[in-house]
């Protein structure tokens, strides 16, 4: 019996030891105007994981004692802030964390296309090559011409036939 008693005080001693073998921080962040945040992320600098705030903007994180951390806090809209923290076994901080109001101006963002457009039946004369190209009629007028399908050869005029007037169209004549 005296053994079972020195065993289960040996255990218990060791429970309650290991139990001791953590530290914490606990806080809450507010903004600028002292209200609280809520869901504002927070995570050990260098390391994946990370809490979230409570609606409340309280948190409660558990960390290994006589080690130095970094906490990063972060929420959109906010500038991040990072605080540092070395605790002693057992030892509970409790920190206040006020985040400030983020003033970021976007740069301009142009989009460009380069992509070349298709469509079914047009077709795309590089001006450089147009005068180059040979023709029996000269110039771009015989060009359009031979495009657009027009068997007249007698005269050097491209006209449209039909439809009425359009601005969107050029006339040639």
């Amino acid at each position: 019996m005296k053994y079972f008693f020195t065993i289960f005080f040996t255990a218990c001693f060791i429970t309650l030891h290991a139990q001791q073998n953590f530290s914490s921080i606990k806080g809450t962040i507010v903004d600028e105007s002292d209200k609280p945040l809520s869901n504002v992320s927070i995570f050990i600098l260098g390391k994946d994981k990370g809490i979230v705030s409570s609606d409340s903007g309280t948190f409660t994180l558990r960390v290994i004692p006589e080690k130095a951390i970094a906490l990063v806090f972060s929420h959109t809209g906010f500038s991040s802030i990072q605080k540092n923290f070395f605790l002693s076994n057992g030892e509970v901080e409790r920190v206040k964390i006020v985040l400030p109001i983020a003033i970021n101006t976007i740069n301009t963002v142009i989009v460009t296309d380069d992509k070349e457009r298709k469509e079914n039946g047009l077709v795309k004369i590089n001006p450089k090559n147009a005068l180059l190209l040979p023709s029996t009629t000269g110039g771009v007028e015989g060009l359009i011409k031979t495009l657009v399908g027009s068997n007249n050869e007698l005269t050097s005029q491209y006209n449209v036939r039909g439809g009425s007037y359009d601005e969107n169209i050029i006339y040639l004549n």
